[in-house]
């Protein structure tokens, strides 16, 4: 049998804190003693937007704290009574403490249940917190620049981030060391869209005979009239991100645009444009994603909601 206790901090709720949490409690039969009975503490759940595990403590020691696998508990005239006790320390008097709310033959999926809720709960109060840093921080960065295609040079071997070329490129992308959603656009009207993809397709094609180079991103069977080329993110180092679109980072199985690889011949002009955020909206980046390139409609990459 489980029981669930629902734990309330009313001195901490007097002071304007919230550290409400639930107490999954496993029935232990002691059988050499009818009169006591044991629990063990199955699961502890945050509630409330502070809560932390370890706030609740074990009477008598105030840095004696709960854990799951602890055993607790005796039976007394057909009341669990001790819980209350269990939950006190020293410093913390009974009466700060209430439980409001007793669920009897609480069963293992509801457990599973529980626990779903709870981390269901704890991933609300991330993303909360990420949409506050976001609208108190907004966008902290933003970088834009082109590339001509025609004139990327061969840095397959020779490192591209310190030459003569790309260094100042590369050195602005390095300050920018936080959460990024960057988009590439088309630039000017001298490549059509087909000419683009069919060149993608070809370097597909080309790459799988041959068994190396790096992958595309997922090139759509009907070309959309969208003159983005791509839309992405990167939690960090968006200067590494860069190099594998421009096709020269070593590490084949990574998928990018490729850029050297197919768009020197067409000439392709491309702009890349970045927005760099705080750190704490790093869980905004997939929503954010998705709405750009809904709003672009991008040649190439595959987004979800």
């Amino acid at each position: 049998m489980y029981i669930l206790f629902l734990i309330r901090d009313e001195n901490a709720r007097r002071n304007g804190h919230d550290h409400d949490a639930k107490l999954v409690l496993r029935w232990l039969p002691d059988c050499s003693s009818p009169s006591k009975c044991r629990f063990k503490v199955q699961e502890i759940l945050p509630v409330g937007s502070e809560c932390e595990k370890r706030r609740w403590k074990r009477g008598g020691y105030v840095n004696d704290y709960v854990h799951p696998g602890d055993e607790i508990g005796r039976k007394n005239n057909g009341q669990i009574i001790p819980v209350l006790n269990f939950f006190a320390s020293v410093s913390y008097p009974l009466r700060h403490l209430l439980v409001y709310q007793v669920t009897l033959n609480f069963t293992s999926s509801t457990i599973l249940m529980e626990q779903t809720k709870s981390f269901v709960r704890e991933e609300a109060l991330k993303l909360k917190k990420a949409l506050e840093n976001f609208i108190e921080s907004g966008v902290r960065n933003e970088h834009s620049f082109e590339i001509h295609c025609e004139t990327l040079r061969n840095y397959l071997i020779a490192p591209v981030d310190t030459s003569e070329q790309f260094k100042d490129v590369f050195d602005h992308l390095k300050s920018m060391n936080g959460p990024c959603i960057y988009w590439v656009d088309i630039v000017g009207d001298g490549v059509t869209n087909m000419q683009i993809v069919d060149a993608m397709r070809k370097y597909n094609d080309s790459s799988r005979e041959v068994g190396n180079g790096g992958q595309l991103p997922v090139i759509y069977k009907r070309i959309r009239d969208s003159r983005t080329l791509y839309v992405g993110k990167v939690n960090s180092l968006i200067w590494a991100r860069i190099l594998t679109h421009l096709g020269y980072h070593g590490n084949g199985n990574l998928q990018g645009l490729q850029l050297y690889h197919w768009a020197k011949d067409l000439g392709l002009v491309v702009r890349f444009n970045i927005m760099e955020f705080d750190g704490g909206c790093m869980r905004l980046l997939p929503a954010i994603e998705y709405e750009i390139a809904r709003q672009k409609r991008p040649l190439i990459g595959s987004h979800s909601s």
